[in-house]
């Protein structure tokens, strides 16, 4: 980003916002507004963006903004789903048309779906940080899973157009740190729904489920658990599993490229990546009980 000011609790989102087939990107920060970059390479090229637009369509939801970008609606526009320090979830309704998209404050709702998530231990705030994800599912069973400030993840299911109803404030018994954000998908193109949760402290945590896409009925399985020390390092990684299992371990870059792809079997490990650039890598452990991918950082 060729950003002129400093940001802080920077929020990214892709999503498809000027309906050309490829992702554009949304970041939410801690000012409550966005930043937009529009991808300008098409579907299936390595990203390349437009100079950011600072302060997008001058969408302000307080404090903390974290977008998703989907269609909400059904008509065929991507919107906003935004929620916030104080626990709202915010709903942009794009009121443009293909290839040019159009938000405003007129057009939006500040408590969608009427839900407000509240700290419970409210000692010093009361303030939720909610960080919502919308699934779409079949027969317009919508689910709503919202990342929180106690890092507990709230689900809800659409009941009508514009309520949800709360069905576990404690989704698969997730308790990845605090400020918690989540992200649903099929990722390994087995028809199941995939978790991934991040958190305050910039770690991810993968989570697969034997549940197919479109059903409600979510559990999930927590996969293989490992600790990376130390992180950021000049090029010597030492991971530590909890239960080895014989897994896999991948090494890739920011642009999704395999690096290194090898059999594991120890309970502990010494991974050397001096020989790469500088830069951030991501470590991506599989067992028969799923995934797991952690962030590394490579400061020679």
């Amino acid at each position: 980003m060729d950003l002129k000011e400093s940001i802080l609790a920077v929020y990214p989102t892709f999503g498809d916002l000027d309906s050309d087939g490829d992702l554009d990107l949304i970041v939410g920060k801690n000012s409550g507004k966005l930043l937009y970059y529009e991808n300008i390479v098409g579907f299936g090229s390595i990203m390349k963006f437009k100079p950011f637009v600072p302060d997008y369509y001058s969408i302000d939801v307080g404090n903390h903004s974290k977008p998703q970008i989907i269609d909400i609606n059904d008509d065929g526009l991507s919107d906003l789903l935004i929620g916030e320090q104080n626990g709202n979830l915010n709903y942009y309704k794009n009121i443009g048309v293909k290839g040019n998209p159009l938000f405003s404050k007129d057009s939006s709702i500040t408590n969608y779906g009427k839900i407000r998530i509240l700290n419970p231990y409210p000692m010093t705030s009361p303030d939720g940080y909610s960080a919502p994800f919308l699934v779409k599912g079949k027969n317009k069973k919508n689910l709503l899973y919202v990342g929180t400030i106690t890092g507990a993840i709230y689900q809800y299911e659409q009941v009508s157009k514009d309520s949800f109803a709360l069905i576990n404030s404690f989704f698969g018994k997730i308790k990845e740190g605090w400020n918690t954000s989540i992200f649903v998908n099929d990722l390994n193109n087995d028809n199941r729904y995939d978790f991934f949760i991040g958190n305050y402290r910039g770690g991810i945590s993968s989570f697969t489920s034997d549940i197919l896409i479109g059903n409600s009925e979510l559990e999930v399985n927590k996969s293989l658990n490992f600790t990376i020390n130390p992180n950021p390092s000049k090029g010597l990684f030492k991971i530590q599993f909890t239960e080895n299992n014989n897994a896999k371990l991948k090494v890739i870059d920011l642009y999704g490229k395999i690096l290194m792809n090898k059999n594991i079997f120890d309970d502990n490990l010494e991974l050397d990546l001096s020989t790469y650039p500088n830069g951030i890598y991501f470590i991506q452990v599989e067992n028969k009980e799923g995934i797991s991918t952690q962030k590394v950082v490579l400061q020679k």
